[in-house]
């Protein structure tokens, strides 16, 4: 587990990582839990398949590009 602090030294958030799987010749966790300290809000993102070495286009992650919906 990870723990985020603010500026002030307080606990703002945690991040655990859990369901650990083999991905080709990975080994990673699959669930990722983000929670803020006051438990209201949780991000979740659970991997079901993951691929290395694909290629990605330059642009794919520009600005402009991830602005557009």
């Amino acid at each position: 587990m990870l723990y985020f602090y603010d500026r002030k030294g307080r606990l703002s958030r945690t991040f655990a990582y859990s369901d650990v799987k083999s991905f080709g010749d990975q080994v990673l966790p699959s669930r990722l839990t983000l929670t803020t300290a006051d438990e209201n809000k949780k991000t979740e993102m659970h991997w079901i398949d993951i691929r290395f070495g694909v290629a990605i286009p330059e642009n794919t992650f520009s600005l402009s590009r991830l602005e557009k919906k």
